[in-house]
């Protein structure tokens, strides 16, 4: 397992070579898997719901969970995502490895061992970048740490420092006698095996990536690398795989170059593939028997249970060997993908078409519709788990599992509760007598009547009727002040904060938000280099659903050219609309970005393809939305559309912001807000603003062009009054004679069916109409 270092709400997804991952999932076979305990079996995860990461166990039969950690991680500061990760459970289930690591900023870590419930939680020595790992007998722990390789024993006990030089590639033989790690030096990579008390270097000019295996008798270790390519290695070495005793006697070179291999059940052969040879080819440890039974480079080796197969990937997809008689057998609608054999039988589980199959004697059948990079086989055989995945973040991944006969169960809704961003999962035995402890509760925010307290600074807003929707820290909220009612609104419920200055690594915000009834919608971006970004939302309700209107990337610097880009939102009621719009620089690379196109759209009940009900040439930007019209405005007019799109009026003044508000349009210029009545076009007022820096809040994904500072914001009308926000005061103006007052300090504003809400800071208040001072 890997420790994750960025965190995303749809976190960007890394994806490894097919090749790679089917290494990885053929590598856990039998002598891998955990011992089955009186068939009570658990699934283990980490998931950032409450905020910090925490572990959670759940049953796969009944979907009940418990949870292991609690409270927040000694790696963890404030607005910092972080907490407690990668759960590695002793084979025989009583014990439990995890860490502690901060997903941004500075690294702290630490190693942690506990009873399987997760009490009695002992830290061992300062943690390094190795991870821990358990002996098959589950009485010690090897890890890396800061000062070397250490081991203790199964509770923590006993913690002493074995080998004082840099470690990696940590592994126990079966037998649990002996522990080989990769030693780094300034000069080369060396392969260590400590038996007893005595330390043995079997292999030594090594370069890293290493690949290594013990033998399942314990007798052999195995292990590949990679040509040296750089100083101070020798560029003339090809690489190689061998195998060694655990003393370093009996080494045998197999193959030169770097080569996918794996071990038979019983230990007696050796299944490998190296660029060199070009061939599958199947040899025992002391180089005897060498047979060939394939004619091609393969990847992702990995032998059935019980020896009998041998499944591989090659260019054709996935293939079966028969081991006695070398026929092969072509796994149907598979291609390249990742596959894992089950712990018992023959049973080979892979990704195929139209979702996850099993492959049993030349005929598979589909399991599970679902996409995704992976499955675990249950230790008893049984099922599979896995992680749903999709091509858009910010849907998430949902934790599921998939009987033999194709039931699927949501076990881990990620946008349920104690999901959100799942971050891994391994099965676990659950031993006679442990109880899992009852899972805390989380509070989104504090309310009370008028007001609410969120956790961290608001962001945006947005209204419609008795709701606001509201971003605090990177995540989407909806108040109904009436009921003090307060839900997490995005498809993914993690609570982890995603506020820019916790975001050392990978930036992260909400650029759109707007609330039409009982839809939230929103878009989100996040990267560096290149910049991702989704557009889309949630129907509110007892069991809401996620709806997605477009995603999208650019590289820094460039326009949005892969495709339309989408944002600036705009609704209430029933009406749903966003600008979708073609980006252009201009003089050059580094010239400026303009926008040559843009496109009004309206957002079905479930998204899209949605129609297009404006267009035009240059910038056509959705600034408003009431009563079933549209307000739009680009470089020469201000439009006043129906909800299909039919022109109801035209005004030839270019606004920064505009809002509507029954027969009040209001356009904002610089300088000025002008007010004109929405059925005759008629001006019935201009009123004077600060002639400053002013506009509207930005609503694209193109973090480059909102970096302008503006002093002043126009931020909603309502009842003959706009609120607009200047130096980081709240203001009010009336229509009727230009009447202005200051409300108070505050960053964001909106009008909703009870009066004025503001955000200070992470506190929004609600005034009343009836308190307001200019009614």
């Amino acid at each position: 397992m890997r420790r994750f270092a960025a965190f995303g709400i749809g976190v960007a997804r890394a994806l490894l070579g097919l090749f790679v991952l089917a290494f990885v999932f053929a590598a856990s076979g039998p002598a891998a898997r955990s011992p089955a305990n009186s068939g009570s079996f658990r699934l283990l995860y980490a998931g950032d719901w409450s905020g910090t990461s925490q572990i959670y166990a759940v049953d796969p039969a009944t979907g009940r969970r418990g949870q292991l950690t609690f409270g927040r991680a000694p790696a963890c500061v404030p607005a910092n995502p972080c907490g407690y990760i990668d759960p590695i459970p002793s084979p025989d289930g009583r014990r439990l490895l995890f860490g502690d690591q901060a997903i941004q900023g500075p690294r702290r870590s630490s190693l942690f061992v506990a009873r399987a419930d997760g009490s009695d939680r002992r830290r061992l020595a300062g943690f390094g970048t190795a991870f821990g790992t358990w002996s098959r007998d589950s009485r010690r722990v090897a890890y890396g740490a800061s000062d070397g390789i250490r081991v203790a024993n199964g509770d923590g006990s006993g913690d002493r420092l074995v080998d004082r030089g840099a470690g990696s590639d940590l592994a126990w033989s079966p037998d649990s006698r002996s522990l080989a790690f990769v030693r780094s030096t300034a000069a080369a990579e060396k392969l260590v095996v400590i038996r007893g008390a005595v330390e043995h270097v079997v292999g030594g000019s090594l370069s890293a990536p290493l690949r290594l295996a013990w033998s399942p008798t314990s007798r052999w270790l195995a292990y590949s690398f990679p040509p040296y390519s750089s100083p101070p290695y020798s560029s003339s070495s090809p690489g190689e795989l061998d195998v060694v005793r655990p003393d370093g006697s009996g080494r045998r070179l197999i193959s030169t170059g770097d080569s996918y291999f794996a071990w038979s059940p019983d230990g007696r052969w050796l299944a490998y593939s190296s660029p060199t040879s070009n061939e599958l080819d199947l040899v025992q440890p002391d180089g005897s028997g060498r047979r060939r039974l394939f004619d091609s480079l393969v990847g992702g080796l990995g032998w059935s249970a019980d020896g009998r197969s041998l499944a591989f990937c090659c260019h054709d997809g996935l293939v079966v060997a028969d081991v006695a008689t070398g026929s092969l057998h072509p796994v149907p609608s598979a291609g390249e993908s990742f596959f894992s054999w089950s712990p018992r039988g023959h049973l080979l589980a892979y990704a195929g078409t139209g979702g996850i199959r099993v492959y049993s004697g030349r005929t598979s059948r589909l399991v599970s519709s679902d996409t995704t990079f992976g499955v675990t086989w249950s230790p008893d055989g049984r099922s599979l788990a896995y992680r749903t995945s999709g091509e858009s973040s910010p849907p998430g991944s949902d934790l599921r599992v998939a009987t033999l006969s194709g039931r699927v169960r949501t076990l881990v809704a990620a946008g349920g509760a104690y999901g959100g961003v799942i971050l891994g999962f391994t099965w676990t035995p659950k031993p006679v007598g442990v109880r899992y402890r009852k899972p805390a509760r989380r509070t989104l925010a504090t309310v009370s009547r008028d007001e609410l307290t969120a956790p961290w600074p608001i962001e945006s807003l947005a209204s419609d009727g008795q709701r606001v929707a509201y971003v605090a820290c990177g995540h989407v909220f909806v108040w109904t002040p009436s009921t003090r009612a307060v839900v997490q609104a995005e498809p993914v419920a993690s609570m982890a904060p995603n506020c820019q200055e916790a975001n050392y690594h990978a930036s992260y915000s909400v650029y759109s938000l707007a609330l039409a009834s009982g839809r939230v919608a929103f878009g989100a971006v996040q990267g560096n280099q290149i910049h991702s970004w989704w557009l889309g939302g949630t129907v509110l309700g007892r069991r809401p659903s996620v709806f997605e209107l477009g995603h999208g990337y650019a590289t820094l610097g460039s326009p949005y050219n892969t495709g339309p880009v989408i944002g600036e939102l705009a609704g209430a009621g029933d009406l749903l609309v966003f600008g979708s719009w073609i980006e252009q620089v201009l003089g050059g690379q580094f010239g400026p970005v303009v926008t040559t196109s843009e496109n009004v759209e309206r957002a079905g009940p479930g998204g899209c393809p949605c129609p297009t009900i404006a267009s035009s040439p240059g910038p056509l930007a959705s600034l408003d939305v009431d009563g079933g019209r549209i307000v739009a405005g680009g470089d020469n007019a201000t439009w006043l559309l129906d909800s299909n799109g039919s022109w109801l009026l035209t005004l030839p003044v270019s606004p920064l912001a505009a809002q509507l508000s029954g027969s009040d349009l209001v356009v904002f210029v610089r300088g000025e807000l002008r007010d004109y009545d929405a059925g005759s076009g008629a001006l019935r007022h201009v009123w004077p603003l600060p002639d400053v820096a002013s506009g509207r809040e930005c609503a694209t994904p193109n973090l480059d062009r909102c970096n302008s500072p503006t002093a002043l914001v126009l931020e909603d009308a309502a009842r003959g009054l706009v609120t607009y926000l200047l130096d980081g005061q709240v203001h009010l103006l009336r229509l009727a004679d230009g009447a202005d007052t200051t409300v108070a300090a505050g960053t964001r504003a909106r009008f909703m069916g009870a009066g004025l809400v503001y955000a200070d800071g992470a506190s929004l208040q609600l005034i009343p109409f009836a308190r307001l001072p200019l009614r």
